[in-house]
């Protein structure tokens, strides 16, 4: 996988899930950041068909990984 450096930094950025705050139904959310310091670069995807994939795929992955180690 490619990494997408900090536009400060230099280090790799970090993808996290993120809900809203302030909305009446809560959204997911991508959240991209800076590993190093959350200042330095902090963005946010917000697609739903993309998010939804993307959260889909780390679930897969967790429970492959959670198998092979069980």
């Amino acid at each position: 996988m490619n990494k997408i450096p900090c536009p400060v930094c230099g280090t790799p950025l970090r993808i996290s899930q993120a809900t809203s705050r302030k909305a009446k139904k809560p959204k997911q959310f991508l959240m991209v950041s800076c590993s190093v310091d959350g200042r330095h670069f902090r963005g946010f995807i917000n697609d739903r068909e993309f998010v939804s994939r993307v959260v889909g795929k780390a679930e897969e992955l967790s429970r492959q990984e959670a198998e092979v180690t069980n």
